[in-house]
């Protein structure tokens, strides 16, 4: 999964180059918020903290925006009781969780003339997922995956000056993964704030 995260920030980091240089209007924001799970699927961590970043690219005269948005979430709950259903050992473990997706595809942003701009996108969604069981009287435990899928979202920016905005980003996500032998959504539900750049 390490591998595959600096990976995902490389490309990031070529993308956001790229279009300083090369497009005439784009966005990069910084991104907080929380991905939500399915609870039978990834509890006690089925509610994961998120950060990163959303950027778009407008090249001259297109209708829709070229979108890559890279967010990672962690979840950790600590002194929790694991049943044994995903390992086949029970006992009292501290427990992590985490997803790293890569999101790609279309973003249509409306210009309404008054500042508040609202967006909608959807995309392929890249996603690395995993599951770590430490347990404390047995060893620990852990598996991950990678899968593909799609996304959808919607959000705005609101301009504080000519270049920088806030705003906040709506999304679902589905991407289907396998841990402990168990098909999971590493997808989900994500909701987060922003603060960024314009040109």
């Amino acid at each position: 999964m390490k591998r595959l995260t600096i990976l995902l920030i490389t490309v990031f980091s070529l993308f956001i180059f790229a279009q300083s240089a090369l497009c005439v209007t784009g966005n990069v924001s910084g991104y907080l918020g929380f991905r939500a799970l399915d609870k039978d699927e990834w509890e006690p961590v089925e509610t994961q903290l998120q950060f990163g970043a959303i950027s778009d690219i407008t090249p001259d005269n297109w209708p829709v925006s070229i979108a890559v948005d890279l967010l990672v979430s962690v979840g950790v709950e600590e002194d929790e009781y694991v049943d044994g259903s995903r390992t086949g050992t029970a006992g009292f473990a501290d427990v992590a969780g985490s997803v790293v997706e890569l999101d790609v595809g279309v973003r249509k942003i409306f210009n309404t003339g008054s500042g508040f701009t609202p967006y909608v996108g959807g995309g392929l969604a890249f996603a690395s997922a995993e599951y770590e069981i430490d347990y404390f009287f047995a060893a620990t435990q852990d598996d991950d995956d990678s899968g593909v899928g799609v996304w959808i979202g919607a959000g705005f920016y609101l301009p504080l000056t000519n270049h920088f905005h806030l705003g906040f980003d709506a999304r679902v996500s589905t991407v289907e993964v396998t841990l402990f032998n168990r098909d999971v959504d590493a997808g989900g539900v994500q909701l987060g704030f922003l603060v960024g750049y314009h040109w």
